[in-house]
């Protein structure tokens, strides 16, 4: 019986761990590929996700999320006040990953 658990256990943690972590990468392949289309590659918009995002509160993070989901210039859906506090944040972010962004 013991064996048994634990092999229902190995099969149904990674699956579990997948879920959760699945919907924050998601949220974060949306940036990426914002940040590709200002021709950037995969491996440094990835980079300067992963290094921007921690600079930037949670829920400030899912504002902006919200914003490119809606489609079109983020800057029409968010305040200048919220702009200006992610455009530090990706700055940053691209010095870190040695990327210069325009």
């Amino acid at each position: 019986m013991k064996i048994k658990n634990l092999i229902i256990l190995f099969f149904i943690v990674p699956i579990f761990l997948i879920s959760f972590s699945d919907s924050a990468s998601s949220k974060d392949k949306l940036v990426v590929n914002l940040l590709m289309e200002e021709d950037i590659s995969k491996k440094d918009a990835k980079c300067i996700v992963k290094e921007t995002k921690p600079l930037v509160e949670k829920d400030l993070w899912s504002e902006y999320i919200v914003a490119v989901k809606k489609g079109g210039k983020v800057a029409d859906h968010l305040p200048m006040d919220t702009l200006m506090e992610l455009a530090f944040a990706f700055a940053m972010g691209g010095e870190k990953c040695g990327v210069p962004l325009n």
